[in-house]
């Protein structure tokens, strides 16, 4: 018998990178991208086969523009642009429990944060968090 074990011959593995990161891809990733860029594709494909070109596509430009601005250019009610925002990714998913009490919240317009809150049943400051992030203004009502 031979002394030393065989060695076991493993072949090289050969780097592969995402072309869109340049990231090292998983040995088993048989795609041209890695898993968080083909995600990226994927959601950016499906908003320009769902909506007009002038639908956003991220959280900054959401806020800069504002959910009231985004539905009369798309023409699309709350009750419409609420989920699609969820599904693509701008708005974060945690928030599709909230999903009704946002469309309540676009309705609210010219509310004070604190009349809001109560009619939600949630606090004035997740109010103020949720009309940033919708890029609601709160303008004043002349009385």
């Amino acid at each position: 018998m031979n002394a030393h074990p065989s060695r076991l011959v493993t072949r090289k593995i050969v780097e592969r990178k995402c072309e869109k990161c340049a990231c090292f891809l998983a040995g088993h990733n048989l795609e041209k991208l890695c898993s968080p860029c083909a995600n990226q594709e994927k959601r950016k494909s499906w908003l320009s086969k769902s909506l007009n070109p002038s639908f956003v596509t991220s959280a900054e430009e959401l806020a800069k523009i504002g959910i009231v601005e985004l539905i009369a250019i798309n023409k699309l009610t709350a009750e419409v642009a609420i989920p699609l925002l969820l599904k693509s990714g701008v708005l974060p998913s945690r928030l599709r429990r909230y999903q009704s009490l946002l469309i309540q919240l676009v309705a609210l317009q010219g509310v004070s944060n604190s009349a809001a809150a109560r009619k939600l049943n949630v606090t004035r400051w997740t109010v103020a968090a949720w009309r940033e992030r919708l890029g609601i203004r709160l303008t004043k009502i002349d009385t």
